[in-house]
This record gives C-alpha cells, sequence and structure tokens, in this order.
C-alpha cells in the first residue's frame, strides 16, 4: 500500500522533473543534453504510471508482458474490454504497430491508444466520461464569448496543426506528450478515411487559436485531445462541435478519463459496460460525409436541456 508519505514525495519529484525538462528545453547546454533530457523524461513517465496505481501499476505492465510472451491473445488485443485489468485500470494489451485498421477495430471495442513512452498500450478503462448532450452545461461567462464572435469556428480545414498544437508542451504542464510522429501519421490516415475529424478556433486575424480533434464510432465522438493557445479558445470549438453533434443525430461524445474541466461541462463517468452498450446500440449511425460549421447552430443560443436526447 502507498503511504500518504510517499504520495507527496512523488507529487513532488514530478513537479521538480517537469521544471528541469522546461529548464534545459530552453537552454539546450552541454553536448549531453539531449542523453540527460531523455533519462529524465524516462524517470518522469515511470513515475507518472506510478501517479494513480503506485507499484500495482508496474507490475500489471511487466504482467502483461508476460502474459503476451507465454498466452495466445483473447481477440483482436491481448484481453477483452470485460477482461480489462484492474491494475493499471483498462490496460488490454502492450505493443503491436499504430496504424488506422488497427485503430478502427480498437474503437470499435471502446478500446484507444495511450502512451507515453515506448511500449504501445491500449486500454478499455473501468469508467468513461462520457457526455450526453442535454447534460451539457455552458456558463454564462462563455456564452458571452460565443455572443462576442470573437472566435470564428471550422471543421476539417487543418487537421494536422491541431493535432500538433494539442502535442506541444503546455504552461504549468509537465513536458511530457503521447502524441509522436506515428501517432500523427496514423491519425491522419484515419482523417483521409473520414474517421477522424478535427475543430478549429481562429482568432480575427486568421491565427490558429486552438482546436481539437477526435474519431467517430457510431454514434459517439470520441475526443482524443484538445488545446488552447488563446483564453478559452478551446471551450468555444468544445460546444459548437456539441451543437454540431446533437444536430447530426449523435448520441453521446465521449472524453474518455474524467477530468474537472470535463465535469464543469457536464460529462459524467459510466461503467464499461454501458460504454460498450452505447456504441453497439449507436453503430449504425450515418454521419455527414462533409462537415461543415453551420452558422445556424449557433451553440450561444443552445439551452441542451430543452432538447434533451435519451439512448
Amino acid at each position: 500500500m502507498i503511504t500518504g508519505d510517499f504520495r507527496q514525495i512523488r507529487t513532488g519529484a514530478l513537479r521538480r522533473l517537469g521544471r528541469e525538462l522546461s529548464q534545459n528545453r530552453k537552454t539546450g547546454r552541454g553536448k549531453g543534453f539531449s542523453l540527460f533530457q531523455n533519462g529524465l523524461r524516462k524517470l518522469l513517465v515511470l513515475l507518472l504510471s506510478m501517479r494513480d496505481d503506485g507499484p500495482l501499476g508496474i507490475l500489471g505492465f511487466a504482467r502483461m508482458g508476460a502474459e503476451k510472451a507465454l498466452m495466445a491473445p483473447q481477440g483482436f488485443f491481448q484481453r477483452r474490454p470485460e477482461n480489462a485489468y484492474a491494475h493499471p485500470d483498462g490496460l488490454v494489451d502492450l505493443g503491436g504497430s499504430m496504424n488506422a485498421a488497427r485503430l478502427i477495430g480498437a474503437y470499435a471495442q471502446g478500446v484507444y491508444p495511450w502512451n507515453h513512452a515506448s511500449p504501445l498500450k491500449w486500454w478499455s478503462p473501468s469508467k468513461r466520461a462520457v457526455l450526453f448532450f442535454g447534460d451539457l452545461r455552458i456558463e454564462k461567462n462563455l456564452r458571452r464569448l460565443l455572443r462576442q464572435k470573437r472566435y470564428s469556428v471550422t471543421f476539417d480545414v487543418d487537421f494536422e496543426s491541431v493535432m500538433r498544437g494539442c502535442a506541444r508542451p503546455r504552461p504549468g504542464h509537465l513536458p511530457v506528450t503521447w502524441i509522436d510522429e506515428d501517432t500523427v501519421r496514423a491519425y491522419r490516415r484515419l482523417f483521409a478515411l473520414g474517421r477522424a475529424h478535427s475543430v478549429e478556433v481562429w482568432d480575427r486575424d486568421g491565427t490558429l487559436a486552438g482546436g481539437l480533434y477526435g474519431v467517430v464510432q457510431g454514434g459517439v465522438f470520441v475526443i482524443e485531445s484538445q488545446f488552447a493557445e488563446m483564453r478559452d479558445a478551446s471551450k468555444v470549438g468544445f460546444v459548437t462541435l456539441m451543437r454540431h453533434l446533437r444536430e447530426w443525430g449523435f448520441v453521446a461524445a465521449d472524453g474518455k478519463v474524467m477530468t474537472g474541466h470535463l465535469a464543469n461541462f457536464g460529462m459524467k463517468d459510466i461503467s464499461r459496460s454501458a460504454y460498450l452498450g452505447l456504441l453497439h446500440a449507436s453503430r449504425e449511425h450515418q454521419v455527414p460525409q462533409i462537415w461543415l460549421a453551420d452558422p445556424a447552430l449557433d451553440p450561444a443560443e443552445w439551452k441542451p436541456e430543452d432538447d434533451y436526447l435519451t439512448v
């Protein structure tokens, strides 16, 4: 069992390592900078993987490695989603290629990749953060911003720039990203196939101020990541997308793992079995072939609670 003191030590170490990586990235000093940075990054990733489960999570990764060496897979992945590990929560496989075919198979089963260091990891957590559109909360300040038309929103105009914006280190956050070149390449292919989509938020000068991207799976839109270079830009993109998804007959948006940010928008945790049922029930949903932002679908005047969609 992890003690409170160890949690405190671990949190402090994460902060110190984050500051060290950021400082060395800025200065780039010394011939051994790259090796030093890589070593720190690996240690940081190790500590991150211990953040929730501690040593149990590390043992889970080792167990999965042994299982893959000794046992046949249960299906598309080493384990079926319903048999995912509890520690670390939702782990169903390690390794394999990151390509469009595997991603399509993964999302169909409620599995997604999320990886900060090799090997590649595939997840189906016991709880899923999901937004049913009638639960969406749009705060007064955000409605005011939407009415000011400070930003404009497009869909599928610059998918790769949105991905790379999501991959950039963010001020105040640990400088670790799971969006590497293999990930960009695989999701670009999904975009070309019409399975992935981007939301771009532009300021009045035509500069990309923020955005998000995600994957369509039946009537569920799986949000992969979002970013903001300017205040509240990603929130504008988020609620604009939600308004269009509701109009297009989607049943929910999937935020994957709950955060305070997602909870503020009205997302709630549902069980893995409930989420898989949602995917199955909406699997035949037909989505628009071309995604265009419709000015008539103004999120500033939308009252989601008035047109609640039950599934």
